[in-house]
């Protein structure tokens, strides 16, 4: 059956479903592989109905159709689904996957922004304004340029006034500062995100400081910013200590390398001209229920106390394995779907990325878009080219793209990639030059966009590749 033919019953769902289930799910599906293996081994030393089979599973993984152990929001009459889903395909030159892909995969500001704005509750058209801005930031999100120079090269006409609420969507985010036009400003924000049950008269003093002091505040010179703001030594202290609280560099975790090794909850391989989605966590088929200790409680005829706790024990053990079988369905479910809607990515590579976003797939399989969100969250994939997490395959449209299918940004970063491989060495290709030969192609961007998204993969300037040039 195509998903784009399924019907899903998400209310009908939710009245069949015990509210514990559902939360348990909730919690499982937020967890990565190696979360969701911490919470089973401490399950599994608390619990003792909850048993483990040793070593791999040996079952084919596929979902159980039990009462309760549908995928989250799927109808019960939904068709089994498997961990084995082909799609016909030409193989590539080569498949080979290079080991230094099994290092993890570092989010970017840009992604874990995206995320974001698909999320927020702002009408489409801002979100496309806010993803503009959110392109053109530096590394340390910070928004140099005006607004009138960004919006004056944005394929999007928009008012002053849309792209000053399209600046304040994106400083809303996450990490509180994004978005701010200097690292005083970011202290700013943070300072105005401050619950307001924090407003004291520390916090008050401490935006005088950073408004009429900013000078004084990098020499730490307390007497003299009592002096101007006529205040005495120790509010100042206080409001000081206030402002060493907060992180001028809210964005530097982006620019962090991290050598700690991927675990994919999917992989996709290419076998016999197809390709083949796998999921990969058997962590559904291996725990399972101890209905002999279970039996032995049922023999026992006195109503004792300890024989509710071990009830109860029964109980918990009961709804952690159909959370562990709902978790599973859902990622299958979703994994399908992503599978079938970016089949060109997995077979071409990132320049092949389409535009997609999680509201567009929780419409498409009729469920919520935080569904959508908690399930991709921290979850990776391998694929022919390498590993990537799951909300990589979510990424907004880049600018205006004349082909009938729109190109993502992180399309138009791989093509920008692509162009700059195929150089001279001896002439190497300017971001001008790289502008225009994007927009023979259709993809109609900034200079400046085109200059941001070869930095962000730490690709030189033309001179200096020049220089590095034999």
């Amino acid at each position: 059956m195509a998903v784009s033919s399924l019907h899903i019953d998400v209310a009908g769902q939710h009245k069949q479903i015990p509210k514990l289930l559902l939360l348990e799910t909730a919690k499982l599906l937020t967890l990565n592989r190696e979360e969701l293996a911490a919470e089973i081994q401490r399950k599994l030393d608390e619990n003792p109905f909850l048993l483990c089979h040793e070593g791999e599973s040996q079952q084919e993984p596929v979902v159980a159709q039990t009462p309760f152990d549908e995928p989250v929001g799927v109808s019960a009459d939904f068709p089994g689904t498997t961990s084995l889903i082909t799609w016909k395909n030409t193989p590539s030159e080569d498949s080979r996957v290079d080991p230094t892909d099994f290092l993890s995969y570092q989010t970017t500001l840009l992604e874990h922004l995206t995320q974001q704005i698909y999320l927020a509750d702002v009408p489409e058209e801002q979100k496309e304004l806010v993803l503009w801005l959110a392109g053109n930031l530096t590394e340390d999100g910070l928004l140099e340029d005006s607004l009138h120079s960004i919006g004056s090269v944005c394929p999007i006409h928009a008012s002053d006034q849309a792209w000053q609420e399209a600046l304040q969507t994106l400083q809303s985010l996450d990490p509180t500062g994004v978005g701010a036009s200097s690292p005083l400003e970011v202290l700013f924000l943070q300072l105005k995100a401050a619950p307001n049950d924090a407003l004291t008269p520390a916090r008050s003093l401490a935006e005088s400081i950073l408004r009429e002091c900013p000078d004084l505040l990098l020499k730490n010179d307390k007497t003299a910013i009592a002096r101007r703001l006529h205040q005495n030594p120790g509010d100042v202290a206080a409001a000081l200590n206030i402002l060493q609280s907060l992180d001028p560099h809210p964005c530097a975790r982006f620019c962090a390398l991290t050598n700690s090794a991927v675990i994919p909850d999917f992989s996709v391989e290419k076998k016999e001209g197809s390709l083949t989605l796998i999921f990969q966590d058997d962590a559904a088929e291996r725990i399972y229920f101890d209905s002999c200790t279970y039996s032995l409680l049922l023999k026992d005829p006195k109503e004792t106390r300890e024989r509710k706790t071990m009830e109860q024990y029964a109980q918990q053990a009961r709804l952690f394995i159909s959370a562990l079988v709902r978790r599973k369905g859902t990622l299958l479910f979703i994994g399908r779907a992503l599978f079938q809607i970016q089949h060109r990515f997995f077979s071409e590579g990132p320049q092949a990325l389409l535009p997609l976003k999680m509201q567009d797939v929780a419409d498409r399989l009729g469920v919520s878009k935080s569904t959508i969100s908690r399930a991709v969250a921290g979850k990776f994939i391998q694929t022919p080219f390498g590993f990537y997490p799951l909300n990589y395959l979510f990424s907004g449209v880049a600018g205006s793209v004349g082909s009938a299918l729109a190109l993502s940004a992180a399309g138009v970063r791989a093509r920008i990639r692509q162009l700059i491989a195929q150089e001279d060495p001896a002439h190497p290709i300017s971001d001008a030059q790289l502008t225009q030969m994007l927009a023979e192609q259709g993809i109609r961007i900034a200079r400046r966009t085109v200059a941001k998204y070869r930095e962000m993969d730490k690709i030189p300037p033309k001179n200096e590749r020049l220089r590095l040039c034999p």
